[in-house]
């Protein structure tokens, strides 16, 4: 085992697990009716949760051991951090969670998209982003449909 082990690494793996095992405490309570091909709204959220938790004992097992061998010096070593980028991303977390419910899934995901387009330096591209976020969000929007969830819509029917 390795002396010498990196706090950060332990707790960024925890912290994997944890999220995992917080999710699969709150998949009972999801409404449990079988959808499309049997397959109900718990099924996703529990594949996810599940995976969560797999991989955090992985990392952890990993960090405890012989830590991360293969990880490069990140961008905090060498360059501050993007403030600016960090705000797009939050703003577009926090106006999704605002909005949803009023203008529905569709565009809350489609400002959401455009936000972490604009943190991920896409100025000139941002048109191109928002209709590639507008198309993402409706298939997710139309595929969780088909499987019974219901989503907060703006136009019953397809938005």
């Amino acid at each position: 085992m390795n002396r010498h082990r990196d706090l950060g690494q332990v707790l960024i793996a925890a912290g994997v697990v944890a999220a995992g095992l917080v999710m699969l405490a709150q998949i009972p309570l999801i409404p449990a009716h079988a959808g499309y091909a049997g397959i109900g709204p718990r099924f996703f959220p529990s594949l996810i949760a599940l995976g969560l938790c797999g991989l955090g004992i992985l990392l952890l097992v990993e960090a405890l051991t012989r830590g991360f061998p293969h990880l490069e010096p990140g961008p905090h070593e060498t360059e501050p951090a993007d403030w600016g980028a960090f705000a797009w991303v939050g703003a577009g977390l926090v106006a999704q969670m605002a909005l949803i419910g009023w203008i529905g899934f569709t565009l809350a995901g489609t400002l959401l998209g455009a936000c972490v387009g604009k943190a991920l330096g896409g100025g000139d591209r941002m048109p191109r982003v928002a209709v590639a976020s507008f198309l993402v969000s409706l298939a997710i929007y139309q595929g969780f449909g088909k499987l019974g969830v219901n989503l907060p819509a703006l136009w019953t029917g397809w938005l």
